[in-house]
């Protein structure tokens, strides 16, 4: 395995795809003016099959902590260490970018 080093936030979002462009000029501003953006498409027809049955496995595995939750649903630990499935849910460069306007000063969701 290659080591990468990462000095900056910025250098983090630039290995997962992030740059000026990644964003559309219409994103950046909706973003800017609401605080949001839409982003449609961004959920392929596979993807949700394969968090749901990365979600079932690690409902068999064991937990690490007791959570005590009793909400009518069901709960797994750690769901982003247990499969590499939910790595997409927090690792999308449309995502980062959009995240950059409060981790980056003057961030690639602002140019």
């Amino acid at each position: 395995m290659t080591e990468v080093v990462v000095n900056s936030i910025e250098d983090a979002v630039r290995q997962c795809g992030v740059g000026e462009t990644t964003l559309s000029p219409k994103e950046k501003d909706s973003l800017g003016l609401h605080g949001y953006i839409v982003l449609p498409d961004i959920v392929d027809a596979d993807w949700p099959a394969h968090l749901r049955e990365a979600f079932e496995r690690a409902m068999v595995q064991p937990q690490a902590t007791a959570t005590g939750r009793q909400s009518g649903t069901r709960h797994a630990d750690n769901l982003a260490g247990k499969d590499t499935a939910f790595e997409r849910v927090y690792t999308h460069p449309k995502g980062l970018a959009a995240a950059t306007v409060w981790y980056i000063p003057g961030g690639w969701a602002r140019s």
